[in-house]
C-alpha cells in the first residue's frame, strides 16, 4: 500500500470520526493544506482542536532520527523529503496556527532531556514561552506575536 492510499484511507476514517462526532487523536506531520482542511472541518462540526507539535531545531537532526529508527527496524524517509517537510510542516503551521484552539510547542532536540514544552498558544495569543526558546519553537512564536501586534494596530 502507498502512502498516498495510507493517507486516503486515513482522511475517510478522520470524516467518519468527524460524522459520528467521536473524540479522537492522530499522528500527522502537517505538511499539506489538506491536512488543514480536515481540521477546518473539524471545527466547523464543533470540536475544541489541539495541537502538540513536536519538533526538532535542524534537518540534520532530523535526518539522524530517521536514520537511528531504521537502525531500530523502523522504517526510512529519502533526505530531500526530510527536508522539504521539515520546512514545510512549519511554514503551514505559521500559516495556520489560528485554526487551533490550543497548541503546545515541544522541543525533542536534546536527546539528554527529552521532550520539553517550548511555548503555549491559546486561540492564537501566545500565553507561555520557554526562557530560551528552540530554534524552531522560537521563529513559530515570534510570527503569531508579529501578527496579534499587527492586528492590534489595526
Amino acid at each position: 500500500m502507498s502512502g498516498f492510499e495510507v493517507g486516503e484511507i486515513t482522511a475517510a476514517r478522520i470524516r467518519e470520526l468527524l460524522a459520528a462526532q467521536a473524540s479522537f487523536s492522530i499522528e500527522n506531520n502537517l505538511v499539506t493544506a489538506d491536512n488543514y482542511k480536515l481540521i477546518a472541518g473539524a471545527k466547523a462540526a464543533g470540536y475544541r482542536v489541539e495541537l502538540v507539535y513536536v519538533g526538532l531545531d535542524s534537518v540534520p537532526e532530523c535526518r539522524f532520527r530517521v536514520q537511528q529508527r531504521v537502525r531500530e527496524g523502523g522504517h526510512d524517509v529519502p533526505p530531500a523529503i526530510i527536508e522539504h517537510r521539515y520546512h514545510q510542516s512549519l511554514s503551514l503551521l505559521k500559516q495556520h496556527y489560528l485554526s487551533f484552539d490550543h497548541i503546545q510547542l515541544v522541543n525533542n532536540t536534546d536527546r539528554a532531556t527529552g521532550y520539553q514544552t517550548a511555548a503555549l498558544i491559546e486561540k492564537g495569543k501566545v500565553l507561555e514561552v520557554q526562557a530560551e526558546p528552540a530554534l524552531w519553537a522560537n521563529g513559530v512564536v515570534r510570527h503569531m506575536q508579529q501578527r496579534e501586534r499587527f492586528a492590534q494596530v489595526l
